[in-house]
C-alpha cells in the first residue's frame, strides 16, 4: 500500500529557484514553496490506488455503489491535481505575454494546490464519516491505520506549505477522530483520542519541517543573489580590465610613431652622417637620447605585448626550435652585461633533448626577460645560470637561477603582477615598469606552459618555465 505523498526529491541546491524578476523576498519564498508543492504532487495517484485497495477491504460493510462512487471521486480528484501540476509546470516553463509570471501569481497557485490537498483529505474524511453507519469494528482500526500512514506521507510532501498540509490533515483526521469518539465503547474512544494526539504531533512536526524548508529556501535565494552580484562584479571588472589594456595598447601604439623619429634622428646625429657636430658633447648627448629612446621603445613594446595577451589577440608563430641553440643565443646576448656587472654566467643543456614547438621570438623574449631580471638583482661576485632539461612529464623545463637577494614568500605573488616593482637595495637600475615577469608568464601560458618561481631571501631565486610534453618534437 502506497502513501499519499512519497518524499519529494528535496531541496536540491542546484535546482532552479523561481527567477527573481521584480519579486520581493516574501513573494520568491512563496513561489518556491508552490514549486515544491507542485513537485510533490507526482505522488497524488497513490490516493486513487489506496482508495481502490481500501474499498476492496471494506466490501463487507459499505454498499457497493457507495464504494464505487468513492473510488471514482478519488480518481477525479487525482486527475484534477495532476492537471493542475501540468498547468503549473507549463506556466513556469513558458510564461506568455500579457499574463503575469508564476512568481507574481504564487498566491493564486497556492490556493489551487491547497484546494487539491484538502479535497484529497475530504475523501478520506467522507469514508471515516461512514464508519459509524456501515463499518465493522475492525474497519475502524483498519481505516485509522491507513489514515495515519496517508497523513504521515503527506507530511513529507506538503510540509513546504503548511496550509496545504493542514488542509489535508484536518479534512482526513478530524472526521475519523470524531467517528471514534462518538462511539461509547472505551476502545473506540481511546482510538479517537490517540488519533487526535497523533494529529497534534504531526502538526508540530510539520511546523518544524516547514521552518527548516523556509530557512533553506532563504539561504538558496541569498546564495543566488550573491552569485548574481559576483557575476555582475566579475563582468564589470573584465570590462574595466579590457578597457584599461585597450587604452594602454592604443597609447603605446601612438607613442611608437614619434619615438621612432627620435631614435632615427638621434642615430643620425650620433653617427654624424651629415658632418661633424662641432662640440664632441653633442655626440654624447645624441647617444644618450638614442639609448634612452631604445629603452623607452622596449617598455612600450612590453606594454603592447602584455595588453595583447590580456585581450587574447596575441598569436604564436610556431616552429620547431632547437633548445640548445636557444640557450646558447640567450647566454651570448647577456654575456657582456653579466661581465660588466662582475657576475659569473653559465649555461647547461641536457643531452638528447627534443626540439620544442614554440614561437621562437616569444621564447627568446621569455628567457631574456628572466635572465635580465636575474642579472639585475644579483650583486657583484654572484652567479647566474640558465639550464634546459627534460621534465618529469616528458616536457621541457628551462631554469634561470641566481644568487641574488631573493624574495620573501609574501613578495612572490606580487612579483607576477603588472607594474609592480619590489623594493630591493641591490637593484642597480631604476628603469623598468615591472612588466618582465608578468609578460613572461603570459607568454609561457600562451604556449600551454607555466612559469613558477621559488626564492629564499639572502640565497637567491629560481625561475622555471615548463613546456608540456605535447610541445616536444622528436629529432628525426
Amino acid at each position: 500500500m502506497t502513501l499519499e505523498g512519497a518524499p519529494s526529491r528535496g531541496l536540491d541546491p542546484a535546482a532552479d529557484i523561481i527567477p527573481a524578476g521584480d519579486l520581493n523576498r516574501a513573494d520568491r519564498i512563496l513561489a518556491e514553496q508552490v514549486r515544491l508543492l507542485a513537485q510533490s504532487t507526482f505522488a497524488a495517484p497513490s490516493n486513487a490506488i489506496n482508495a481502490a485497495i481500501v474499498a476492496a477491504v471494506l466490501s463487507d460493510g459499505f454498499p457497493r455503489i457507495a464504494r464505487l462512487l468513492w473510488v471514482a471521486a478519488a480518481i477525479v480528484v487525482v486527475a484534477l491535481r495532476m492537471a493542475l501540476r501540468r498547468r503549473f509546470r507549463r506556466a513556469a516553463a513558458r510564461p506568455t505575454a500579457g499574463r503575469p509570471a508564476v512568481g507574481r501569481r504564487a498566491a493564486g497557485w497556492a490556493r489551487l494546490f491547497v484546494a487539491g490537498s484538502t479535497a484529497s483529505g475530504l475523501l478520506w474524511g467522507a469514508l471515516a464519516a461512514g464508519l459509524p453507519f456501515f463499518g465493522q469494528p475492525r474497519d475502524f482500526l483498519f481505516v485509522t491505520l491507513v489514515c495515519a500512514g496517508m497523513t504521515a506521507g503527506a507530511l513529507t510532501s506538503q510540509a513546504a506549505y503548511l496550509p496545504a498540509f493542514f488542509g489535508y490533515l484536518l479534512a482526513a483526521g478530524l472526521p475519523l477522530a470524531t467517528a471514534c469518539l462518538i462511539n461509547l465503547e472505551a476502545d473506540f474512544v481511546a482510538l479517537g483520542v490517540l488519533m487526535l494526539a497523533y494529529m497534534a504531533v504531526l502538526a508540530v512536526t510539520a511546523r518544524n519541517t516547514n521552518r527548516a524548508i523556509i530557512r533553506t529556501v532563504k539561504l538558496q535565494i541569498a546564495n543566488l543573489a550573491l552569485s548574481d552580484s559576483l557575476s555582475a562584479a566579475r563582468s564589470q571588472l573584465e570590462t574595466i580590465t579590457n578597457e584599461k589594456w585597450n587604452t594602454l595598447a592604443h597609447l603605446s601604439h601612438e607613442l611608437r610613431t614619434p619615438l621612432n623619429a627620435i631614435l632615427g634622428f638621434s642615430e643620425v646625429m650620433r653617427d654624424q652622417l651629415y658632418g661633424a657636430l662641432g662640440d664632441p658633447r653633442y655626440r654624447d648627448y645624441a647617444n644618450h637620447v638614442h639609448i634612452s629612446g631604445r629603452h623607452l621603445l622596449d617598455l612600450i613594446n612590453d606594454i603592447l605585448d602584455l595588453s595583447r595577451s590580456e585581450a587574447g589577440v596575441m598569436v604564436l608563430a610556431e616552429r620547431d626550435v632547437d633548445v640548445g641553440e636557444m640557450v646558447e643565443t640567450c647566454h651570448d646576448l647577456v654575456m657582456l652585461r653579466a661581465e660588466g656587472e662582475q657576475l659569473r654566467l653559465s649555461r647547461s643543456v641536457a643531452p638528447g633533448l627534443p626540439r620544442l614547438r614554440a614561437d621562437e621570438t616569444k621564447l627568446r623574449q621569455i628567457l631574456l626577460n628572466l635572465l635580465s631580471n636575474a642579472i639585475k638583482f644579483t650583486p657583484p661576485g654572484g652567479a647566474v645560470a640558465i639550464t634546459a632539461g627534460r621534465a618529469a612529464d616528458g616536457g621541457i623545463d628551462f631554469e634561470i637561477s641566481d644568487t641574488g637577494a631573493g624574495m620573501s614568500a609574501e613578495d612572490l605573488p606580487r612579483a607576477m603582477l603588472p607594474f609592480v616593482r619590489l623594493a630591493n637595495p641591490l637593484t642597480r637600475e631604476s628603469e623598468g615598469t615591472g612588466l618582465g615577469l608578468p609578460l613572461s608568464k603570459r607568454l609561457a601560458e600562451l604556449h600551454g606552459g607555466t612559469l613558477t618561481m621559488t626564492s629564499t631571501e639572502g640565497v637567491g631565486t629560481v625561475c622555471r618555465v615548463h613546456f608540456p610534453s605535447w610541445r616536444s618534437v622528436a629529432v628525426s
